[in-house]
């Protein structure tokens, strides 16, 4: 459709800028240029609190620019600048992402103190963020250095008040909404980036579990010599001094501060989680017991061969080879040659670790991201998804890299996960499953998933996880679908949501005998990969816990934690 910027021409917006659909507006990318489309030009914010928002001059901050127009001279909209490569703050909160990306807590620190610098100059500029929740910010997914600021035309300005917050951010001791709401907004999102849980979750006896606007009234938090926490919340040594006694001030005692100028000394404990059988599990390292060299981010049985991914190195059985955060490792199909392959400056770039095989690429190649699934690497560029194989030749001991198939994705609303794709095609929800062996794409559409903000998912053996915020209500879940490939019944599939307390990275193994261990909240579900079979066993027990990264070894359940790795079965 084409619009009008206003004095600026006009621009033509086709179904292939579409990027995502939220609950008052359509996201397009066209020409470098962000164009946010009101579904109800009604709801347009006015020209006078778009002049009064761009008062904030922060270059991280994305405030509305040029208003846009449609052909029947409606205002419907405006531009913004846009970000790539980028995460959702909250994927920062959880112990598994921030391994596998090698985060530092010195990270966290400057990231938190670049955020509260930027929240001053909000302030400076007689503004207020009012609804600062974590799905509000997004991270350069690189380094995660660079914080960046949006839904910012739902500000608070000099002359346009705001109304809508999250209730987990809520200051409810406040009557309105003004800067020092915000700086309460911000310590809870600051926490939780610290040591990864809300100021006012855990278990405290006098408490219901979802009780956290009375928690919050009482000012009882996580740091209450009462509330017991989950073993995967980080250690409290890891906030800086200053920071520490702003919280305390904020959560325990009810003062309303702003945030300290300086984030103190920090004094991190290295502590490490042990877990030991209980009534209901029998747990031991796994056999034979051996010491990694750092905290384990991934582990797999592929090919009778144990890999397993630790900040530093990739194991191979017995081998240890050292390599960055950004290596993958893939085998080749007829010699089960150890490959490592990475994104170097968007090049594709492999080693073999092979010394009697070399590897090499049929042609260059260049990719905007990367996903392996089941020792096949797909490259995702702009609108291509490219499946690649290896051609062994067993004359010279070589193997050549080379293009097999390339599918047609949207260049813009597609996220890529573990194994899957997610795709907004104009509001309709879809996942793509790459199926080397059957070299096949499997796509299907997900009622489910409209009016949802998808932030983690993964796909095994015939189910498919889905960690979800709900834009309506406003609730973290996970949706649980589960496949049926019967001949009468091929493409449908059972769904199932799950509540949470707050976003959940997706946890969960489908063993080789059909059986699903999902794990959330601290507590485990097991059932079935056939959507005949709807029965659901909930465990709760005192040594789950969701920093228990599932994986499998045929049909045993394994799991790491730090840098060990269990074995795990019912009792």
């Amino acid at each position: 459709m084409k619009y009008t910027i206003r004095g600026k021409g006009n621009v033509n917006l086709t179904n292939s800028n579409f990027v995502t659909s939220g609950g008052e507006a359509k996201i397009f990318k066209s020409n470098n240029t962000i164009y946010k489309i009101y579904h109800n030009p009604a709801e347009m914010i006015p020209d006078g609190k778009i002049y009064e928002l761009q008062e904030i001059k922060e270059t991280n901050v994305l405030i509305p620019k040029d208003i846009i127009i449609d052909n029947k001279g409606n205002r419907v909209g405006f531009t913004m600048d846009p970000v790539d490569k980028v995460i959702h703050l909250c994927q920062l909160f959880t112990n598994s992402f921030i391994n596998q990306n090698n985060v530092s807590n010195d990270t966290i620190i400057a990231l938190v103190t670049r955020m509260q610098e930027t929240i001053h100059n909000i302030h400076s500029a007689k503004c207020i963020q009012v609804d600062g929740n974590e799905l509000n910010y997004l991270v350069d997914e690189n380094k995660f250095e660079k914080c960046y600021f949006i839904d910012v035309n739902s500000y608070q300005t000099k002359s346009f008040p705001a109304t809508v917050i999250m209730p987990s951010i809520r200051d409810w001791h406040a009557k309105v909404f003004n800067e020092l709401t915000d700086w309460f907004s911000f310590a809870i999102i600051a926490c939780q980036l610290f040591i990864g849980i809300h100021p006012f979750k855990g278990k405290h006896q006098d408490f219901k579990r979802h009780d956290m606007k009375k928690r919050m009234l009482a000012n009882i938090s996580v740091f209450n010599k009462n509330t017991r926490v989950a073993k995967s919340v980080r250690d409290f040594s890891r906030v800086p001094s200053n920071y520490m006694d702003w919280f305390l001030n904020l959560f325990e005692k009810g003062k309303r501060e702003t945030p300290p100028s300086t984030s103190g000394e920090v004094n991190a404990i290295v502590r490490y989680i042990f877990v030991t059988s209980t009534d209901n599990f029998h747990i031991e390292e796994t056999q034979p017991v051996r010491d990694y060299d750092d905290v384990i981010t991934y582990h797999s049985n592929t090919n009778s061969n144990a890999i397993t991914r630790t900040k530093k190195s990739i194991y191979i059985n017995n081998d240890c080879y050292r390599v960055g955060s950004d290596v993958r490792l893939v085998h080749t199909p007829n010699t089960l040659t150890p490959v490592l392959v990475k994104l170097e400056d968007r090049k594709v770039v492999i080693k073999s670790l092979d010394k009697n095989r070399h590897v090499s690429l049929g042609s260059p190649m260049v990719a905007d991201n990367i996903m392996i699934v089941d020792d096949t690497i797909y490259l995702k560029l702009k609108s291509d998804l490219i499946e690649t194989r290896f051609m062994d030749s067993n004359q010279n001991s070589s193997s050549l890299l080379v293009t097999k198939t390339v599918w047609t994705i949207s260049e813009n609303s597609s996220q890529i996960f573990k194994n899957i794709i997610v795709q907004d095609i104009l509001g309709s929800m879809h996942y793509f499953i790459p199926m080397p062996s059957k070299n096949h794409v499997k796509m299907r559409r997900v009622f489910e998933l409209d009016g949802c903000k998808v932030l983690d998912a993964k796909y095994e053996l015939n189910v498919v996880v889905f960690s979800i915020f709900v834009r309506k209500t406003l609730e973290y879940k996970l949706l649980v679908l589960t496949e049926d490939n019967s001949i009468n019944n091929y493409g449908s599939y059972k769904a199932r949501f799950i509540n949470t307390v707050g976003y959940s990275e997706v946890n969960f193994v489908t063993l080789d005998n059909g059986v699903v261990i999902l794990i959330y909240d601290d507590q485990m579900e097991i059932f079935r990969n056939d959507p005949s079979i709807k029965q659901v066993k909930i465990i709760k027990d005192k040594e789950l816990s969701s920093g228990m990264t599932l994986c499998k070894r045929g049909v045993s359940t394994r799991f790491f934690t730090d840098n060990k790795l269990y074995s795990i079965g019912m009792r």
